[in-house]
């Protein structure tokens, strides 16, 4: 199954992430080695971090790449697993 890239939708998520970390986009930017700026530009959906960002994010602050790229954790709903067995 193909997951579509939702830039902005990506960027909500990041946002979120970082605020229940209680992060500022700096401090954020500084724990995984990149600027704020950089950060705010991913959370507006302006760019997109390339899949070593993603990784980084991910290891750094405890969330699955899936959360970061899909808003889930990674477990499969009854949708998904409807449409695995129905092409």
């Amino acid at each position: 199954m193909a997951v579509e890239w939702n830039q902005e939708a990506f960027g909500r998520r990041l946002r979120a992430i970082r605020e229940n970390l209680d992060y500022t986009m700096h401090a954020f930017g500084k724990e995984i080695g990149t600027s704020a700026s950089r950060i705010k530009h991913w959370e507006e959906g302006k760019s997109a971090p390339s899949a070593s960002w993603i990784v980084k994010i991910s290891n750094k602050f405890g969330v699955s790449v899936e959360e970061l790229l899909n808003g889930n954790d990674g477990k499969r709903t009854t949708s998904d697993k409807t449409d695995s067995i129905h092409p």
